[in-house]
């Protein structure tokens, strides 16, 4: 999509300035209604080539109608990011009507993704579980930082700008570690982030602040910790190599693979055999084996023993269900971030829905976190093997 000429209009005088908007790269900048009328501007000359009177005045309505909503979310303690800004002019596009402008900008949005992803979209980080790979994500790491400033330094209004700069730079600093590392072939893992926070928080003499950080960390990794207990191996523990979906080799250990059965048994030590089950996963190995064939030997490792008690066909099912959740959400089912992550992945999959033409716009006007927060994560675990596989 070309740039395209703004339309004239007088600015709006309101306090928007004072909110800040999370860009990709994690840096922060002033709130903009004229970003956002660019942007409809765009998707609708997109649209009709030439813009007339009413078009335009369309166009002048929407903005003052998304940037007010965006501001009131703000106010509200909501943090605006470019992806939930671009989310919401997505949705107000389609609640007023205008499903092909919004399909235009959806495309453009699209087009821009591929483009980024050419650059810093394409890097990968092993989450805690330290087996899931997703998308590196700088705008986690702003948030970090600007969190931990803000407890540091005792600030309860908003950001001030002096500030902003501050976590821009560190931002950047984090940023850059990470991608020579990946530049001379290392593997991306959280905990180098959580590292590079902390030295970078220190090294600018913002002591407080990195306290609070690493008060923060440790507590969510005893979390992390409590929810898998560590099964010890008995004797020697062996690894094995896998191979990645980018060709690249991976080991993990024996004693990863059987903690990851034990908390697929969890609750079930009565009727089921840990130690039987992760021999029989460890015979379907073979050499050269790739990566998602691992879920496959543990998956039938538990269903080759359900004849023997149907205990095991709840194994297999939990065992099918981390697959799942690793596949849509992106985290594994022993991440204590799991219902979290489960109730935002509601509604952004609505959105996505609607984006691509499988969902009616209409459920855009019921109450979705009030929908999100009532689904009971635990029910994914009533499912049996077959009845989750169908």
């Amino acid at each position: 999509m070309e740039k395209k000429t703004l339309i004239d209009a007088p600015p709006k005088t309101t306090k928007e300035e004072e909110f800040m908007v999370v860009k990709r790269n994690g840096k922060l900048v002033p709130f903009s209604r004229e970003r956002i009328r660019f942007a409809l501007t765009g998707a609708f000359q997109e649209q009709y080539q030439t813009l007339s009177p009413d078009l335009a005045s369309s166009i002048q309505s929407l903005t003052e109608a998304i940037a007010d909503g965006l501001l009131q979310l703000a106010e509200k303690g909501a943090s605006l990011t470019v992806e939930s800004i671009q989310d919401f002019v997505e949705v107000s596009l389609m609640k007023k009507g205008h499903h092909e402008v919004a399909k235009k900008y959806i495309l453009y949005r699209n087009e821009q993704t591929k483009k980024r992803q050419r650059h810093l979209g394409h890097l990968k980080i092993f989450r805690q579980d330290q087996q899931t790979l997703v998308r590196f994500n700088p705008i986690k790491i702003a948030s970090s930082i600007e969190k931990a400033l803000r407890i540091g330094e005792n600030i309860s209004e908003k950001t001030p700008k002096s500030m902003v700069e501050t976590i821009n730079l560190l931002t950047e600093k984090v940023i850059e570690e990470m991608i020579l590392r990946v530049e001379k072939g290392e593997e991306l893992y959280i905990v180098d982030v959580q590292n590079a926070i902390e030295e970078a928080l220190m090294e600018h003499k913002f002591f407080q602040a990195a306290k609070v950080f690493i008060v923060k960390r440790v507590k969510k990794e005893e979390i992390f910790s409590h929810k898998v207990q560590p099964v010890q191996i008995k004797g020697e523990v062996k690894n094995f190599t896998l191979l990645t979906k980018e060709g690249k080799t991976k080991t993990i250990s024996e004693q990863f693979l059987k903690e990851k059965l034990s908390f697929a048994c969890r609750g079930l030590e009565a009727s089921v055999n840990l130690e039987e089950l992760l021999q029989t996963s460890i015979m379907n190995f073979y050499e050269g084996m790739k990566e998602h064939e691992l879920d496959l030997a543990n998956i039938f490792a538990a269903r080759s023993n359900i004849e023997k008690d149907p205990a095991y066909g709840k194994v297999a099912a939990r065992l099918l269900l981390d697959v799942l959740y690793r596949e849509t959400l992106g985290i594994s089912s022993a991440d204590p971030s799991l219902e979290k992550t489960h109730k935002r992945y509601f509604k952004s999959m609505i959105a996505q829905g609607i984006r691509i033409g499988r969902l009616n716009p209409e459920l855009l006007d019921f109450d979705l976190d009030f929908l999100a927060e009532k689904i009971n994560l635990d029910h994914d675990d009533l499912f049996l093997y077959l009845g989750l596989q169908t």
